[in-house]
């Protein structure tokens, strides 16, 4: 997990990228929020590993 700032339409905000691995799965997802708000979450993605063929 990574805390930090940024800007989003003009507007700093606080941001949250969170990287998780689960098996073969790797996930990360981003959150974001103007001062004083809780984080939404904005993107997540998933990546699976996929045996050669």
């Amino acid at each position: 997990m990574a805390d930090g700032t940024g800007e989003e339409n003009g507007e700093t905000v606080t941001l949250r990228l969170i990287l998780a691995r689960r098996g073969d799965t790797l996930s990360f997802s981003t959150l974001s929020a103007p001062p004083g708000r809780p984080l939404l979450m904005r993107h997540a993605y998933w990546l699976s590993r996929v045996p050669p063929t």
